[in-house]
């Protein structure tokens, strides 16, 4: 079964509301056949590489815990 963009975006916004964060989709217009990339914005600043479904989660993960940790 493959999942769709839209999942995949949906999901990743869903934690990146927890966190303030809005997801973004890279989108490559060259080659169809090229997984789907997506990067963070906190305003209209990116804070994160384009990064796989499975890069940015991490990436979110790890910037949760710092929020924990600075008690931001």
């Amino acid at each position: 079964m493959r999942v769709t963009i839209e999942a995949q975006t949906e999901a990743l916004q869903n934690f990146a509301n927890t966190l303030g964060l809005t997801v973004h989709v890279k989108h490559y217009y060259d080659d169809k056949r090229k997984q789907p990339k997506f990067y963070l914005c906190k305003g209209s600043t990116s804070i994160s590489p384009v990064l796989d479904y499975n890069g940015l989660n991490h990436f979110m993960l790890g910037y949760s815990r710092c929020k924990q940790l600075n008690n931001l």
